[in-house]
C-alpha cells in the first residue's frame, strides 16, 4: 500500500461527525464479514454506507488513512484495558509479561476487528506502527509495574518482543482464523526468552 498523502480530517459539525462514524462503523462491519482487509476500498465503503465518495475522501484521503484511524481507536482501547489490569507489586517480570500477553489475546478474541487489523495488516507502515505503539505501551507497563528505568533500549526491546508475538500469532490466525492455545504458548515462550536479555541489560 502506498503511504497516505494527507492526514485524516476531524469534522467540526455534528452532521460531519455522524457521517465519519458511519463510515468507520461500515468499514468495521465489512472487515468482520470478510475476516480480512483485502478488497476493502473507499469506493466499496462509501457505497455500502450510502455516502458520496467525495464526502468520504474529505474525511479519509485513502483506505490506509481510514485503517490507521480504526487502528488508533483499537490501540487506545487495548492499552486502556491493559493499564487497568491489576498487577501484584511483587509479581515477577516473567509473570507480568505472561499476563499481558494473555490479556492481549483475550482482547483480540473479544474484538475481532482489532485482531484483523493487528494480525493481517495490508501495509508495512501500519505493521511497523502496530509494533512500535504496542511496544511503547508494554515498556510503560513494565516501568510502572516493576520500577524499571525508562529507556530507549527497553522501548526498542518491547517493540521487537511485540513483533515476535505477532509473528507467531499471525501464523495461527492466518491458518485457523484465531490464536490457538498451542501457538499462544509458543509466542509467550519466544517473548520471554527474548526479553530476558533485554531486561537484564536495563535493570
Amino acid at each position: 500500500m502506498a503511504e497516505s498523502k494527507k492526514a485524516t480530517r476531524e469534522p467540526s459539525r455534528e452532521r460531519g461527525r455522524a457521517r465519519r462514524e458511519l463510515l468507520l462503523a461500515t468499514a468495521k462491519d465489512m472487515i468482520l464479514e470478510e475476516r480480512s482487509l483485502e478488497g476493502l476500498t473507499l469506493q466499496t465503503i462509501a457505497k455500502r454506507a450510502g455516502v458520496p465518495r467525495v464526502s468520504l475522501y474529505y474525511f479519509f484521503p485513502s483506505v490506509e488513512a481510514l485503517l490507521e484511524t480504526l487502528y488508533s481507536e483499537a490501540l487506545l482501547q487495548l492499552t486502556n484495558e491493559l493499564a487497568q489490569t491489576p498487577f501484584d507489586s511483587a509479581i515477577s517480570w516473567q509473570r507480568l509479561i505472561d499476563t499481558i500477553l494473555d490479556e492481549t489475546r483475550s482482547h483480540y478474541e473479544r474484538n475481532p476487528v482489532t485482531q484483523i487489523l493487528a494480525l493481517s495488516p495490508l501495509s508495512f507502515k501500519l505493521l511497523n506502527r502496530i509494533h512500535r505503539d504496542y511496544g511503547e505501551a508494554l515498556s510503560a507497563l513494565l516501568c510502572a509495574s516493576l520500577g524499571l528505568p525508562a529507556s530507549a533500549k527497553l522501548r526498542r526491546g518491547c517493540e521487537i518482543a511485540s513483533e515476535l508475538a505477532d509473528t507467531v500469532w499471525r501464523k495461527s490466525f492466518v491458518e485457523t482464523g484465531k490464536v490457538t492455545e498451542t501457538l499462544h504458548r509458543q509466542a509467550k515462550a519466544a517473548v520471554l526468552s527474548y526479553l530476558e536479555g533485554v531486561i537484564d541489560r536495563v535493570q
